[in-house]
């Protein structure tokens, strides 16, 4: 029985066009399968486009066998009449890397196929006439580098990770050896792109080159601030004044000033006993900026170190207040290999980016650094099943991938399995060669040899078609004992116009100019010196993060308490106790206050587009609601906007009177909105 759904769509759409079906999994072309034998025996048209070469979404449901067997078989059943073209026209890439593609894959489908378990797949999508690619920018000659490095070779005095090891050295430094000798050549930095496998592997990338100044980095998944040493400091910091005989904290604290600090050691120690083990009345966010400042780390703009504020600022709005409560966030909540920069798509911004993410986009300057990943399939989950008891029993159930269950009835499941993961590897090294327009380079370990099990890593498979396949050998140029290469690594002649290939999810926020909202500068923040703000609007904004406790008369005491206790100059300290006593004295005279009002402080409502909404103070009443938006200086438009737009919301959900005021803390003065 067809669902409703279909015959609406097949009422509405003739014809059908399905993009990338090589990533299509079963479960979609069963959907789809009804709605185009419709249209075919309708006489109408179905175009179905893939390449069975990107197929890199397996872990997805992905299936490749769908577009280079089934597809054409199902469907010309209901078809008049079945056309095949195979599209063999490149006019993203230049001709060395059209040509180094055509050889390369042609002759690594004769090494992986020369295992007798191998996909039928794989000799299939690889074999040389469905492979051969005819370049159309004859006119650019293009070039490709393939060198092989030792893990212990010598490497230049750059600035390293601390986490690196020497191998991640050497591959970085002639990383950095590329990038430079290119953007010599005359190419921009955003013409360049670094793919990997991983995001670790990115971010240990873009770690690197920030720490070596190449400071505009185009990654949604690099530039994690857990990897910066200024970051792991703070933390440390935070350790050692929740725990003063953490050694451990201590020692990395120490190490960091010794390397990146000019204190003297008298200063030092000064500092750890004063501002860091024995600071107990201090806030979170007061906590941190004072280490910040009395270390010296905000001497210079540092993108990393403003978004831990930012962090932190933003933990201690929610109820995070203490060191206690952000470290046991930071150690088993927190995702922090999700923490990172971010910054725009420019054209002095060097892209990192994961294989998967860069399919469908092109780069003048592709570079592969590490080609190190497996290709046989050892490391998560499969599914298995057995029709031999007591087996039978179980159904299907998962086991860690490897190469002992050849021993046991699950063998024919491992070597399925292996055949797929093989399969996936080797398209993702396609899928990566591609992207180049103008040079590709590749990098590869030559301590990796092949093992007795054969080859299972990618740099190893590259060595070998490139070292002992005898169509790639005589086609590359041995530049040197550990470089081979074809055509020409010229200058940059023309300036093209690049298009706007590029990972479409990052924020507008420039590394160098990464600062903290001034409208966001939290209680015990230092106000930077680009943020020109005046004192008075300074005191109304800390009263707005204290008025956050506020929600009946009682608390008022907590909230002078906690004020009485913060290390502030005693005009300040009267100012924000004036503030604070001011604004709550007036919430009471209202009776906007527990218990004549259920209140919500900074509590998040969601619109009909899924936007977060967060006003300063929701009072409930029954089906009443008032909704307050404490403000700090002149009144504004976008005040007024965003107060309409609480109002809409509660409307929306039930509420049958709402009204809403703003309290500008400065001026002591209320606005109904």
């Amino acid at each position: 029985m067809i669902h409703l759904s279909f015959m609406k769509i097949g009422n509405k759409y003739r014809n059908f066009l399905i993009d990338e079906f090589q990533d299509t999994s079963q479960v979609h072309w069963k959907n789809l399968l009804p709605l185009l034998i419709n249209s075919l025996s309708e006489q109408h048209q179905v175009l179905t486009v893939g390449d069975g070469k990107q197929s890199i979404y397996r872990w997805r449901g992905g299936d490749m066998n769908l577009l280079l067997n089934e597809v054409e078989s199902t469907l010309k059943n209901h078809a008049n009449s079945t056309d095949i073209f195979r599209l063999d026209s490149n006019f993203r890439s230049s001709v060395s890397v059209v040509e180094f593609n055509n050889i390369f894959f042609s002759a690594i489908n004769e090494i992986v196929s020369a295992d007798s378990q191998q996909s039928q797949l794989l000799k299939k999508a690889y074999q040389a006439d469905v492979v051969h690619q005819v370049a159309k920018r004859s006119e650019e000659k293009g070039f490709v580098s393939i060198e092989l490095y030792l893990d212990k070779e010598e490497y230049p005095e750059l600035n390293y990770p601390e986490y690196f090891s020497e191998a991640d050295k050497v591959v970085a430094s002639h990383t950095l050896s590329y990038i430079q000798s290119q953007i010599e050549k005359g190419y921009k930095p955003g013409d360049i792109a670094l793919l990997v496998r991983t995001n670790v592997k990115g971010n240990m990338l873009a770690d690197f080159l920030v720490l070596n100044g190449y400071n505009n980095i185009n990654s949604r998944d690099s530039l994690l601030i857990c990897h910066a040493p200024q970051i792991r400091f703070l933390i440390n910091c935070l350790r050692l004044n929740a725990d003063n005989k953490n050694q451990v904290a201590e020692k990395h604290i120490l190490y960091f000033v010794s390397k990146h600090l000019r204190m003297e050691t008298k200063l030092i120690e000064t500092n750890i006993e004063k501002y860091v083990k024995h600071v107990k009345l201090y806030s979170l966010t007061e906590f941190c900026a004072q280490v910040i400042s009395k270390f010296g780390l905000n001497r210079q703009p540092d993108a990393y170190l403003q978004c831990f504020e930012d962090l932190i600022f933003e933990k201690s709005s929610k109820g995070i207040s203490t060191t206690a409560e952000f470290l046991d966030w930071w150690d088993v909540e927190s995702n922090q290999s999700k923490i990172s920069v971010q910054v725009p798509a420019d054209e002095n911004a060097i892209t990192i980016i994961t294989i998967h993410k860069s399919k469908g986009l092109q780069f003048p300057i592709v570079i592969i650094p590490y080609t190190d990943w497996d290709l046989n399939s050892n490391k998560g989950l499969i599914w298995i099943r057995s029709d031999i008891s007591p087996f039978d029993k179980l159904g299907a159930f998962p086991v860690r991938p490897s190469k002992k269950l050849l021993k046991t009835y699950f063998g024919q499941d491992y070597i399925l399995e292996n055949r797929e993961k093989v399969l996936e590897e080797v398209n993702a090294l396609y899928v990566a060669c591609t992207r180049a327009e103008d040079k590709l380079f590749i990098l590869i370990s030559g301590s990796g040899e092949e093992g007795e099990d054969g080859i299972n890593k990618v740099n190893t498979l590259i060595k070998s078609a490139v070292m002992n396949a005898e169509t790639v050998s005589s086609t590359l140029t041995k530049a040197s004992d550990t470089v081979y290469t074809l055509g020409v690594d010229s200058e940059y002649m023309q300036k093209r116009k690049k298009l706007s290939d590029t990972p479409d999810s990052f924020t507008n926020k420039e590394l160098v100019n990464y600062f903290t909202s001034v409208n966001r500068i939290s209680t015990g923040f230092k106000i930077k010196k680009y943020a020109e703000q005046s004192k008075s609007r300074l005191i109304g904004i800390k009263v707005h993060e204290l008025l956050a406790d506020f929600r009946s008369e009682s608390d008022l005491k907590a909230i002078e308490k906690h004020l009485s206790n913060l290390q502030l100059p005693d005009d300040e300290k009267n100012e924000l106790l004036n503030g604070v006593q001011t604004t709550c004295n007036f919430l009471s005279e209202k009776k906007w206050v527990s218990p004549h009002f259920k209140i919500y402080n900074e509590h998040e409502m969601v619109d009909a587009e899924g936007n977060i909404l967060r006003p300063d103070r929701l009072m409930i009443e029954g089906d009443n609601a008032v909704v307050t938006d404490y403000k700090t200086g002149a009144i504004e438009t976008s005040h007024v906007q965003q107060i309409a737009n609480y109002k809409e919301v509660l409307l929306d959900a039930g509420f049958k009177d709402v009204k809403t005021f703003l309290y500008y803390l400065e001026g002591k003065e209320l606005v109904e909105a």
